[in-house]
């Protein structure tokens, strides 16, 4: 049973420094992390996913790269960033580039068009899952379950150690009381 507590702690430790690598290494590096969150690109990206993406200058933009940005307003969509491929590259009214997206799982490309400034954020790699984790990270529950947990577990292995220390000077106390007093014997 010791034997597998130590075998499930150190699975324990080494699942979260893996998980800190996959989430934390990218940033390291230079990376931007997002989590998908809807179906637009399931099959390339399903949701739950996290993805890594580098900035690149506008111009290194091609046809079939994935990127994250922030649609205009004037799409109605909102201010999340989300994550489509690049369908259409031109140029707006100004002689800007302007570029036009599609979900991969989406039938039709987006409605509308947007002109990246200076660089756009292009996909460079994903994990599938673990973006449900890093959301649940970024939640008041999530930061208190990841702080809180081990705290836990480190006082309950504490107080385990303690118990058991007790129990073996107790023990011992009990064998040296013992051990001085006078045998008993019967008489018959």
């Amino acid at each position: 049973m010791k034997k597998l507590g130590k075998t499930l702690g150190t699975l324990a430790v080494l699942a979260a420094f893996a998980l800190a690598a996959v989430i934390l290494g990218p940033a390291v590096l230079g990376y931007d992390r997002y989590v998908v969150l809807t179906g637009s690109m399931t099959g390339t990206y399903d949701p739950g996913s996290m993805i890594f993406n580098q900035p690149i200058r506008s111009s290194d933009l091609r046809v079939g790269d994935v990127v994250t940005y922030v649609p205009p307003t004037s799409s109605g969509y909102g201010t999340r960033p989300i994550t489509h491929r690049v369908a259409e590259l031109g140029r707006d009214g100004q002689g800007r580039l302007s570029v036009r997206t599609k979900g991969d799982a989406n039938g039709a490309a987006d409605t509308w068009r947007f002109v990246p400034k200076g660089t756009v954020s292009v996909v460079r790699g994903s994990v599938p899952y673990i973006g449900y984790v890093y959301a649940e990270l970024n939640t008041r529950r999530g930061r208190l379950f990841a702080f809180a947990l081990p705290a836990m577990l480190i006082a309950l292995s504490v107080m385990v150690s303690v118990w058991r220390d007790a129990g073996r000077e107790m023990r011992r106390r009990e064998h040296e009381r013992t051990a001085g007093a006078a045998p008993v014997t019967s008489a018959t």
